[in-house]
């Protein structure tokens, strides 16, 4: 084995050990940023590690919401059932912070004819990102709870 080989092998096993030091939960060593340094951001972005997102499956008191969130652009498709009739509505919005701003419009298929050029609303995500409360929802809509 030559010199070379020998140092690459060691740094292999300085890098794995680091690895699954982290992965359990513990801290990088001082010099652990020095030899990897972390990709730097510009403008508004945050690091990686600060980056939230709520996309997948939320449930409120009647109906069902499947998200998707790219940067701070979400939408979402909700469906659900108050008393017999169906509602069936689309959004579109943006996340600032914990807040979400959105404009939802119903769909042809929704039993309730909604607000000519969408309703607005505004929600605002829990510190641990499981649950959304909104302002000017229907009470039975007003907190959502991800599944």
């Amino acid at each position: 084995m030559t010199e070379s080989e020998k140092k690459s092998g060691v740094l292999s096993q300085i890098i794995v050990a680091v690895v699954i030091a982290l992965i359990a939960g513990g801290t990088s060593p001082w010099w652990w940023e020095k030899l990897f340094p972390p990709e730097h951001t510009t403008g508004t972005a945050q690091p990686l590690a600060n980056i939230r997102n709520i996309t997948g499956t939320w449930v409120g008191g009647t109906g069902i919401y499947k998200v998707t969130q790219e940067g701070n652009q979400v939408v979402w498709d909700g469906i659900g059932r108050f008393g017999n009739r169906v509602w069936h509505h689309r959004a579109t919005g943006t996340i600032d912070g914990d807040t979400i701003y959105a404009t939802m419009e119903e769909l042809p298929d929704s039993n309730y004819s909604g607000i000519p050029g969408g309703a607005k609303t505004e929600g605002t995500i829990s510190s641990d990102w499981q649950t959304i409360t909104w302002r000017g929802q229907n009470d039975q809509e007003r907190v959502w709870h991800r599944r």
